[in-house]
């Protein structure tokens, strides 16, 4: 559940308007992802490790974020790239060869940087200004409500499924690779899934009630400013840099 959470700033970022960063963060993303040249890769992962410097993002859960990214990225590693080598031995010598090393390299430096820039320009908004900002960029209302919704509830089905688990255990139900413990699992996940069609067809309910009719009204609007502007254009800057960089 703590993906979901946003990373607290209190610096420049914060006073940014979230439609800025959240599309200066997506066209970044975007951009690294298609990148393969690793002095690009290299130069965009340093510039998004500053912004969170600057942007005093904290470093703990960042930290804890990225070594999950990469613990991800690294068990992949010998499913994609890692190839049997003929050796003299009865067993298969596993070799890693200098373009392979390179893929990984490249995976690994991509992952990051990407990581860091969302963390640093999108996981910073919190869920109703990242909403709000969606609604302002044209976003379907049903996937801007679908959001909301699911940042809103998340942490309620998740402690729904714990107390189910706390309940299996009380009865002492300890998991075992049998059938009857995935007949259980299986029924828990039910169970969690029909309780939260039931809590959503209350949610439902009590918003008709007070007189939902599709959309949410907004109070409070976005003002660009001229730091937003400068902001803007430095993340341009910074994408423009990256692509000169890496050119072929």
């Amino acid at each position: 559940m703590t993906l979901l959470r946003p990373l607290v700033s209190r610096s420049f970022l914060a006073r940014t308007d979230p439609r800025v960063r959240l599309t200066s963060g997506l066209a970044l993303a975007i951009l690294l992802a298609c990148l393969h040249d690793p002095r690009a890769l290299s130069a965009g992962a340093a510039a998004m490790a500053l912004l969170c410097v600057a942007g005093r993002i904290p470093l703990a859960p960042l930290g804890r974020r990225i070594l999950r990214v990469n613990l991800v990225l690294l068990a992949l590693v010998p499913f994609l790239l890692l190839n049997p080598a003929d050796g003299p031995g009865l067993l298969p010598r596993w070799t890693l060869s200098a373009g392979q090393a390179g893929i990984v390299a490249r995976v690994l430096l991509k992952g990051n940087a990407i990581v860091l820039a969302i963390s640093a320009l999108i996981s910073t908004i919190e869920a109703t200004a990242l909403g709000h900002a969606l609604s302002h960029l044209r976003v379907p209302t049903k996937l801007v409500h679908l959001f909301l919704f699911t940042v809103r509830y998340v942490d309620v089905l998740h402690l729904e499924h714990e107390r189910l688990r706390r309940a299996l255990r009380a009865r002492g139900f300890r998991p075992r690779p049998s059938p009857r413990t995935w007949r259980i699992l299986g029924q828990t996940a039910a169970l969690v899934l029909a309780r939260s069609v039931d809590r959503a067809d209350r949610v439902l309910a009590a918003m008709r009630c007070r007189g939902f009719q599709g959309r949410f009204f907004l109070l409070d609007h976005f003002q660009a400013r001229r730091s937003d502007a400068v902001f803007a254009l430095a993340m341009a800057s910074v994408a423009a840099l990256l692509i000169w960089i890496g050119r072929p």
